[in-house]
Order: C-alpha cells, then sequence, then structure tokens
C-alpha cells in the first residue's frame, strides 16, 4: 500500500487538528458517563460528598471549554475575572455541576454576539454561588452578560 507521507511519524495538520478533537471529545464523554453515574449514585441517595480544595480558575475554565462549540456558534465573548490565587472547599462533582449550569444558562440566555463575565469575589469564610448582574458583597460568583428574557432584577432573584 503507497502511502503520501514523506515519513511513517509525519501526519497532516488536518488530521491531527482531528485526531486532537476526536480524542478531546471522547475524553469529555468518559467524564460525561462517570459523571452520569455519580448523579443516579446521588439519586439514589448512595452519594458520600467528597470535601476537597478546589482551584476555581481551573474548573472554570474548564467548564468554559466543554461550551466552547455552544460559545463560538453564539459568537460570545467570554471573560474570566476569577484570581488564580482563588481556592475553594467543595465537592469537585457538586460545584462543576452547579458551576457548569450556571455557565450553560448565561450562554444559553446571552443574545449571538454577546458577553459574558464570570467573576469570583471574596468577603469573609463564607462560601455561596450565585448568578448577579451587580456586585456582591459576600462570597460567590458573578455572571453578567446581555440575555434575551431576563432583566437583571430577574437574574437576581432566580440565582440567589
Amino acid at each position: 500500500m503507497r502511502s503520501s507521507f514523506r515519513q511513517k511519524d509525519e501526519i497532516p495538520p488536518e488530521l491531527s487538528e482531528a485526531a486532537s478533537g476526536i480524542l478531546k471529545s471522547s475524553e469529555r464523554l468518559s467524564k460525561l458517563i462517570e459523571e452520569l453515574g455519580e448523579l443516579a449514585n446521588i439519586e439514589l441517595g448512595n452519594y458520600m460528598v467528597k470535601r476537597e480544595i478546589i482551584h476555581l480558575k481551573s474548573l472554570i475554565e474548564e467548564i468554559i471549554e466543554d461550551f466552547e462549540t455552544k460559545i463560538k456558534r453564539k459568537k460570545l465573548k467570554v471573560k474570566t475575572l476569577v484570581s488564580p490565587e482563588h481556592y475553594v472547599e467543595s465537592d469537585s462533582l457538586l460545584l462543576y455541576r452547579i458551576l457548569a449550569n450556571l455557565v450553560s444558562n448565561a450562554v444559553k440566555y446571552s443574545l449571538d454576539g454577546g458577553n459574558i463575565e464570570i467573576n469570583a469575589v471574596e468577603k469573609d469564610d463564607e462560601s455561596r454561588y450565585r448568578s448577579r448582574t451587580k456586585e456582591s458583597e459576600s462570597k460567590g460568583m458573578k455572571f453578567t452578560g446581555s440575555s434575551k428574557g431576563f432583566t437583571g432584577g430577574q437574574m437576581q432573584r432566580n440565582f440567589r
């Protein structure tokens, strides 16, 4: 069989990008299957909360990467203002699900070409996560953006 490659190990850039995309997708699918199993255990009451220290910026970047296709499709600009020094103690699976749901809603309800801003603010030792359109005085998450269907006041009430 005749090969169009000059060397055995040389792979055209298009194939390399496609293979990388397939690998990323399979890793996400594997993670999703694992999460579905965990969520089933939560529903059955068999889930043990695993408290751990989580690097918040890394978690949010992972979530944004998981929504990259939808973000690009809507031509959204996402700005993350989370300090690299921000850590939280929580169950990583549950925190991922909460924040992914907030990001999903921000993407879903943002206008095409709009902006999404994710910010973490800190005060005292409390941990609360919420989507807000105005600054919070307690530790929490702030998601702002140009959305359809919600006014600023509705966003505050819905995500407290």
